[in-house]
């Protein structure tokens, strides 16, 4: 489940909303370089999920998991391309501020959960 958060740039003082992760029904993801997100619908990717739940049933213990987590991870970065900014979408890019672009935010605590 994603979350919302009021959050404020220690860099530009700039308070803005943050929101990261996806949910039940679609994958984020963020760009490394602008921070701007791009969110994913299960239904465009049916496959990758599909093969993503049945690599986890297949697992005799959790073990493997952050294995088949990852390998799902770079297939859908894979699927969402390239931002307009020409940077590589990924999972592990963390929310910058809109204004200055700097990743040295509080987040606070979230307000708003979705999906």
């Amino acid at each position: 489940m994603g979350s919302s958060y009021k959050a404020c740039c220690r860099s530009c003082g700039n308070h803005f909303v943050a929101e990261i992760g996806g949910g039940r029904r679609f994958e984020q993801v963020r760009c490394p370089a602008c921070g701007s997100f791009k969110a994913i619908p299960h239904d465009q990717i049916r496959e990758l999920v599909l093969k993503f739940t049945q690599e986890l049933k297949q697992l005799d213990d959790l073990d493997g998991f952050d294995r088949v987590r990852d390998g799902f991870h770079r297939s859908v970065e894979t699927y969402a391309g390239t931002c307009k900014c020409g940077a590589q979408f990924s999972f592990n890019a963390p929310p910058r501020c809109p204004a200055c672009l700097s990743v040295d935010i509080d987040l606070g605590k979230p307000w708003r959960l979705y999906d």
